[in-house]
């Protein structure tokens, strides 16, 4: 028997109501949640799922990790990876059809106010059972290897643990897939471990329009700007200096972007585009990265003439900035006398 008992109930599912869309994430969909895990055993894991509706075809990204525990910590190879996350369709309920598309949406939306066991009960809880009990057997368990179940999407048994890097692994989603699932999803986690109680982050990117996000992960305002331009002393070569001015980080994926969808910091001359460099270009250590980060970029192949007028500004493509007012900023070039630097007034304190 899982652990699932009525006592120390393990099946969360909470609202997905908030359909507002998240900075910096193409899909609409976002589950991005701190999960607790308590004890359990190989024969009895404690185990966590989850709703996710899917409402069109596309690519689900999960990023899944372990945040309180190191591989010093855990010993994976003695303790054969004891975190696992699985992503399955509502069949897994029962092993055989397809959850009722009503039943679902009133587990998405009204679970969280109420006691699992009022929306788990009898039939259907003896489904859930047997459907871990099988999942988990072809998956992880036995020495002979079962076929996979029909509703088995995606799964790692290999959680990245918190001094762990990885690419987070993805799972698409064709037109012929979401008419079988009819978009009803579920995220399962598991602990296997005796003594450990890991706490997972788990973020969940899909195509779709419902958002569970946990409030300390809400996206931080984001604000980056042109904090000073001018000359460098010898060269005499124009130099611009970025400063991450918000509470937000930014993000990997924002570094790795190209093409029109880069941010780019471009110049302007006399009215001309003259070109630009992209993020990745001028920030190649990601100092930016973090908030209050700065990084100065010295454009070595413009020559200065007396007389330019210089502009350069930020082009920033799906980056949800809320200060526009520090992304531009002028000068004109003298060449008798150096160009002191402009910077950024301070913005004025609230009174």
């Amino acid at each position: 028997m899982l652990k699932m008992k009525w006592a120390l109930i393990a099946v969360m599912l909470l609202a997905v109501a908030n359909t507002a869309g998240a900075a910096g994430n193409e899909n609409g969909g976002l589950f991005h949640k701190k999960v607790q895990l308590y004890n359990g055993k190989r024969s009895d894991p404690y185990t966590v799922f989850y709703p996710i509706e899917v409402t069109e075809p596309g690519r689900v990204t999960f990023d899944i990790k372990i945040t309180n525990y190191t591989h010093e910590q855990v010993d994976q190879q003695k303790r054969n990876s004891p975190f696992r996350w699985v992503f399955v369709d509502s069949r897994f309920l029962n092993g055989k059809e397809p959850m009722k598309k009503s039943t679902f949406q009133e587990w998405a939306q009204k679970a969280n106010k109420y006691n699992p066991v009022e929306y788990i009960a009898g039939d259907e809880i003896r489904g859930v059972y047997k459907s871990l009990k099988t999942l988990s057997d072809s998956i992880f368990g036995k020495k002979k290897k079962k076929k996979l179940p029909a509703y088995y999407r995606r799964g790692n048994a290999h959680v990245t643990l918190a001094d762990g890097r990885s690419t987070p692994p993805h799972y698409d989603i064709d037109q012929m897939e979401l008419m079988e699932t009819q978009g009803m999803y579920f995220i399962v986690l598991h602990n296997y471990d005796t003594q450990l109680a890991p706490e997972f982050e788990v973020k969940i990117s899909y195509p779709g329009k419902q958002q569970f996000v946990d409030e300390e992960l809400q996206p931080k305002p984001m604000d980056l700007g042109i904090l000073q331009m001018g000359q460098r002393k010898g060269s005499g070569k124009l130099f611009v200096t970025l400063q991450n001015f918000g509470e937000g980080t930014i993000a990997d994926e924002v570094y790795a972007r190209k093409g029109k969808d880069a941010l780019t910091l471009m110049l302007t001359i006399d009215g001309k585009s003259w070109g630009g460099v992209t993020l990745a270009g001028l920030d190649e250590r990601k100092r930016l990265a973090k908030p209050g980060g700065k990084v100065t970029y010295t454009f070595e192949n413009l020559a200065l003439k007396d007389g330019m007028k210089i502009t350069a500004s930020l082009n920033m493509p799906r980056f949800e900035d809320t200060n526009r007012r520090n992304n531009r900023m002028n000068t004109t070039v003298s060449v008798e006398q150096t160009l002191k630097p402009v910077t950024q007034p301070r913005p004025m304190q609230a009174q």
